[in-house]
């Protein structure tokens, strides 16, 4: 028998470049993978706000519908505000809600209303009043409007916004 050839495990300057090269080849694999995860969060942050979106979306209609609900099948000849102002809240699926109704015919209707009865508003001047009702902007579709007038700031909208309404006849308890 003849004796078998040894083999050498010598270094040679080919093992070397092998080694280099997978480390570089691990490197760009491990950037590549790194910006992948880093996109694919972003995308999911994106998904997940436009499920929200949805989802308040839909719980805010199925509120107004539970509201018409109690109103439409409510025996009571009428309200107090006690009642109406009641929070009601209702689990729906994966989401919920919270609910109370305001009797905005009893505000004073800041569209309709003279510029003496606007300017008796708690911390409004006659200068808001008649900016108010000289204002393009009227009619307003928001009460949050008054506060694009000059003459009105919002601590002196704070003093009075739970008091108008852009609802309603004008007349108060009539």
């Amino acid at each position: 028998m003849t004796p078998s050839p040894r083999r050498s495990f010598s270094r040679s300057p080919e093992g070397g470049s092998f080694l280099v090269l997978a480390i570089w080849t691990l490197t760009v694999f491990a950037i590549l993978g790194a910006g992948i995860a880093r996109v694919t969060a972003v995308q999911l942050k994106v998904a997940q706000r436009y499920e929200q979106r949805v989802l308040s979306q839909v719980l805010a209609e199925a509120a107004v519908q539970y509201a018409q609900v109690e109103r439409t099948y409510d025996e009571t000849s009428y309200e107090t505000l006690v009642e109406l102002q009641m929070v009601r809240a209702q689990e729906l699926g994966h989401g919920a809600f919270q609910y109370a109704m305001v009797d905005e015919e009893r505000k004073i209707n800041i569209n309709r209303l003279p510029q003496p009865v606007i300017a008796r508003l708690p911390g409004l001047s006659l200068d808001g009043a008649v900016a108010l009702t000289n204002s393009p902007l009227r009619p307003f579709h928001l009460s949050e409007e008054l506060l694009l007038l000059e003459e009105i700031n919002e601590e002196m909208w704070t003093g009075f916004k739970d008091l108008i309404t852009i609802y309603g006849s004008g007349t108060v308890n009539a």
